[in-house]
């Protein structure tokens, strides 16, 4: 079961939308500053996880699709 403290208010959760849109844009933020640790070789999962999860955030994907690209299924 996932952790209800990240789910969004409209799915049963304590979160806002825009509370869930600053935490998606923190946990974006927060992996950018890493990357680099991992190396010429970023596994592509990672990659597009990440460009999806900043889609969301903006408006251009689907909450199936970050769900997908979490799970390394895009």
């Amino acid at each position: 079961m996932r952790d209800k403290r990240f789910i969004a208010e409209h799915r049963g959760g304590p979160l806002k939308k825009e509370q869930h849109y600053q935490l998606i844009t923190w946990a974006c933020d927060c992996s950018d500053h890493v990357l680099y640790l991992f190396g010429e070789k970023i596994d592509e999962r990672l990659k597009k996880a990440l460009h999806v999860a900043k889609e969301w955030r903006q408006g251009n994907a689907s909450v199936g699709d970050a769900r997908k690209a979490s799970l390394g299924a895009i």
